[in-house]
């Protein structure tokens, strides 16, 4: 009678359970009695109202989250997506990672970190922030609301729009349409919408308009639409190709021109002008002299000017290749990152500790040419 008794609970039981789950796995772990698990193995579930389809190998912490046709998956929040949407030589999502809620993925080695991130972009991606949008392969996002789909671009900052590959924007509210561009500062907006000019600009500076190619601005509130230009200060309109525009300012303490193609000062300028008018004291070899001096002192200045040139390219290899680690709950991660533009090189090495679950440590290094970067954070989760 007994046996009779226990038998009737546990078919109830079973039957009870069966309506709410569709198990087709070998080990599920913790899932709640409002999960759905179709077709799936080795996943971890702790929360309610998740669906998993045709996956293997995850860890769930949340609810209300779907993972469809992916591997090695983690899940830490709720209503998050993780969609494989076939594409060529795709076959399935793998390797995601997702920490917030409201994320959606279906890239391959991607990590989302924060809120309403959406990555679409197949393959690779770091998105930490919230409403964050991406398409590009190989490309990150760090801050709020920024879109871009241009593959191998990063995005550091908030409210950015980039649209070319291989693309670097340390800045806010900065726009982009021209590749292989740096844009570093506030409000910068590089190329107009269907451009298809080669880039290669560097911009610096705040409330910059370039429409050039192969050009740099260093300032603010300058507008630049030569190309091979360089403008140098604040407020400046250049609109002339193959020029440096200090735009209308004084050059000064430059030395006295030496070699063919120096810049000359206004002192040698006043000699070479006494020389002339002076009759008798008419020295032809002395003016040719102060004529080689001053280009010499030009060329001088050209070769300043594209030192600067490089020292800037080392930093913005060094900035890109110190790379953050990603955070991971109770382990240490590190990633080592290699980096070039302009014909520099840098390496460059980050960590990010764990301490707590909502606290850690993360530094990194890097050294391009023959001067380090350096730099040390702590996280907090909330």
């Amino acid at each position: 009678m007994k046996l009779g008794i226990g038998f009737k609970v546990s078919v109830m039981a079973f039957a009870l359970a069966s309506s709410f789950n569709v198990h087709a796995a070998n080990q599920i772990y913790n899932d709640s009695s409002t999960t759905a698990i179709n077709n799936s193995d080795q996943f971890v579930i702790d929360g309610e109202r998740n669906v998993i389809n045709d996956s293997l190998d995850g860890k769930i912490n949340g609810g209300s989250n779907s993972v469809e046709n992916a591997q090695n998956v983690l899940v830490n929040g709720n209503r998050n997506t993780m969609m494989f949407v076939p594409n060529g030589s795709n076959f399935g999502l793998l390797n995601m990672t997702q920490l917030g809620n409201g994320n959606y993925t279906n890239s391959d080695n991607g990590i989302q970190v924060g809120g309403n991130n959406r990555d679409t972009s197949f393959y690779g991606g770091i998105q930490e922030g919230n409403d964050n949008v991406n398409s590009g392969n190989d490309s990150s996002q760090r801050g709020n609301g920024n879109d871009n789909s241009g593959e191998n671009s990063n995005q550091l900052g908030s409210y950015n729009f980039n649209n070319a590959s291989s693309v670097n924007m340390f800045s806010n509210e900065s726009i982009n349409y021209l590749p292989d561009s740096n844009l570093v500062g506030n409000k910068i907006t590089n190329g107009v919408s269907g451009d298809t000019g080669s880039g290669q600009n560097n911009l610096f500076g705040s409330y910059i308009t370039n429409t050039g190619q192969n050009s740099a601005v260093i300032g603010n509130s300058s507008t630049n639409s030569g190309n091979n230009a360089v403008v140098l200060g604040n407020n400046i309109n250049n609109t002339r190709d193959n020029t440096v525009n200090v735009g209308n300012k004084t050059i000064s303490n430059v030395a006295d021109a030496f070699d063919q193609y120096d810049a000359v000062n206004l002192k040698q300028l006043q000699q070479g002008l006494a020389s002339v008018s002076g009759g008798p004291a008419y020295d032809d070899t002395q003016i040719r002299r102060d004529i080689d001096e001053a280009y010499n002192r030009i060329g001088s200045l050209e070769h300043r000017i594209g030192k600067v040139e490089r020292k800037l390219s080392q930093g913005i290899a060094a900035v890109a290749s110190m790379q953050s680690a990603p955070w991971i709950e109770g382990r240490t991660t590190v990633a080592v990152n290699g980096a070039t533009y302009n014909g520099e090189v840098a390496m460059g090495a980050s960590f990010t500790s764990s301490i707590r679950p909502n606290f850690a440590i993360t530094g990194g290094i890097a050294i391009a040419g023959s001067n380090p970067v350096a730099r040390i954070g702590v996280m907090f989760a909330f």
